[in-house]
């Protein structure tokens, strides 16, 4: 039996659009690399290009560099096959959990024995993605020890690869399970390389897909086999969170239209191990408490189901009494069951920790939907909130066991934990030990997320970032007389914004070090006269806080 047969029937519809021109661009755009280079070696193969590819609705998606390219230019070695695989157990799989390990041995296995092009073409265009996926998740020097090559030429091959097995598989016209897994993979390996809008669109693409395959209906999926639907239970729900990821990461999109909301009656995947799933089982096998090889998806998948039905709750202290019996269920489910020694284990506990600060840090301002009033003590609850929550993400960027997941957490950093912080370092007086532990965790964002210096990398973060970045220079006038040196961040601000690196700054300002002092005459601290403002002013505290609210007062932010 094929995975695909496993994993449910496929279904063809015939495409006929009219003559659509192509496009000389893809959507979602690879890393650049000036090299032209062979990811591989070259496997003695050319197709004949379609004469009517051209008008294909596919191609104006996936373009072909050439009509006579051939997917299989750059198929791996067998020995790479099988450490590239290896690779996906071990750093992809535990993020995503939408492929059966066991399952897909049998085509890995398959795929090794025999030349690429007679592989069925849905599987090819998922051990494709897994490919993707694989080199993705790796550093640059492992993939060069790995693969020979640099990172980014690997990626960039594997990308082009990808596109045209898919394209190959017609996966716009035949619908099957493994297409859309290896749209799903490729998608999630685009993340960093591709806009938001674009990224958005291309998920429209897998959820129509999905659409097809009727696994967004409990109703559908009970006439598949136990396996097969629970199977699809995974990949709905992976495409579900991506989908509502990105929606609110688009600035030019309103998420709450009803129209970007996905309905559906999935339920939500078991909490199993993937010995408990087998192709030929006729019973679902009851849920385990605790670790599992579905353990961090599985708190992702609990999570988004609460975040679903929160949006419901309108009231502030029903929602802050949610977020904390929902705290509870995951500690006592998840997160006491953890062996902070064991990589997936760790960063799940980790998911658990972090997820319940950035809830609460949400709903820090006692009057639900007064942004225009918070309470001074609720911005010190806010800041001691955000505090703990960069400390609880940096202990996990710093733990090397940790490594193998980067690729898919590096995405979801807590942004919103830096704005409470640099506030308060701004513009309230702060103990000489808080203050340092703060500064310290502002330095640890920019070093592990130098894309804050660079804010037309991030489309959602890019107008945040410039006002994270003006905080930091207004916060570094209260903290220069007490600091032995300038950060190299803030020197790189303080270029970035065109700013001498010597000038003197006006007299009479406290810092933020209890008792207050003034600041020396000191050449990093003088702002340009677009933030010439009284310290503690309250218009200009007031809406400053307004302003964070009305980006991160949404739970659908949540990096998870």
């Amino acid at each position: 039996m094929s995975a695909t047969q496993e994993l449910g029937t496929e279904q063809t519809v015939s495409s006929a659009p009219l003559g659509l021109p192509p496009l000389g661009a893809d959507l979602i755009t690879p890393l650049a690399s000036g090299s032209s280079r062979q990811l591989l070696e070259p496997v003695a193969e050319t197709i004949a290009a379609d004469r009517n590819d051209h008008f294909r609705v596919e191609t104006v998606l996936f373009d072909r560099a050439s009509d006579q390219s051939s997917p299989h230019l750059s198929w791996p070695q067998s020995v790479q096959i099988f450490q590239l695989w290896q690779v996906y157990i071990d750093n992809v799989n535990p993020m995503t959990n939408i492929l059966h390990v066991q399952t897909m041995q049998r085509m890995v296995l398959q795929a090794t024995s025999c030349n690429p092009e007679e592989l069925p073409k849905p599987s090819r265009a998922l051990l494709s993605s897994v490919f993707l996926a694989a080199i993705e998740s790796l550093s640059d020097e492992a993939c060069l020890n790995l693969m020979m090559l640099p990172k980014d030429e690997c990626v960039q091959n594997l990308f082009s690869m990808t596109k045209e097995c898919l394209v190959d598989a017609k996966f716009l016209e035949v619908a099957t399970t493994e297409a859309l897994q290896a749209l799903v993979l490729y998608l999630i390996a685009a993340r960093q390389h591709s806009t938001p809008q674009s990224l958005w669109m291309m998920i429209g693409v897998a959820v129509r897909l999905a659409h097809r395959l009727g696994i967004h209906r409990e109703k559908s999926l009970q006439g598949m086999t136990v396996f097969a639907a629970e199977m699809n239970r995974r990949l709905w729900w992976q495409l579900h969170l991506l989908n509502r990821h990105y929606v609110n990461l688009c600035e030019d999109v309103d998420s709450s239209d009803p129209a970007h909301i996905l309905i559906f009656d999935t339920k939500r995947p078991l909490n199993l191990n993937e010995a408990d799933l087998h192709p030929d089982m006729t019973t679902m096998p009851p849920e385990r408490e605790g670790v599992t090889d579905m353990v961090f998806c599985s708190i992702r998948y609990e999570i988004g189901s609460f975040v679903r039905n929160l949006s419901l709750t309108a009231e502030s202290q029903s929602r802050i009494e949610a977020i904390q019996q929902m705290e509870a269920r995951l500690e006592e489910k998840y997160a006491r069951h953890c062996d902070g020694s064991i990589p997936l284990q760790r960063v799940s506990r980790c998911l658990v920790r972090t997820t319940g600060y950035r809830l609460a840090l949400r709903h820090c301002h006692s009057t639900y939907g007064d942004k225009e009033n918070m309470s001074a003590s609720d911005k010190s609850q806010a800041f001691d909130t955000a505090l703990l929550l960069l400390q609880t993400q940096h202990s996990s960027c710093a733990s090397q066991i940790l490594d193998r997941y980067r690729w898919h957490t590096k995405l979801f950093y807590c942004f919103e934990a830096l704005f409470p912080v640099l506030h308060t370092l701004a513009f309230q007086e702060l103990d000489e030990s808080t203050a340092s532990e703060a500064w310290q965790q502002v330095s640890l964002a920019y070093h592990y997320n130098p894309e804050l210096l660079d804010w037309d990398h991030k489309s959602f973060y890019s107008n945040y970032c410039r006002s994270l970045n003006s905080l930091v220079l207004r916060a570094w006038t209260r903290r220069a007389s007490t600091a032995e040196s300038v950060p190299n961040f803030v020197q790189q601000i303080q270029l970035q914004q065109n700013r001498p690196t010597r000038q003197n700054t006006a007299e009479g300002v406290n810092t933020n070090v209890q008792p207050s002092t003034q600041l020396n005459q000191h050449p990093n601290n003088q702002l340009p006269p677009s933030h010439q403002m009284t310290l503690g002013n309250p218009e200009v505290d007031g809406q400053t806080w307004e302003y964070w609210l009305n980006i991160f007062d949404n739970e659908e932010l949540l990096g998870i």
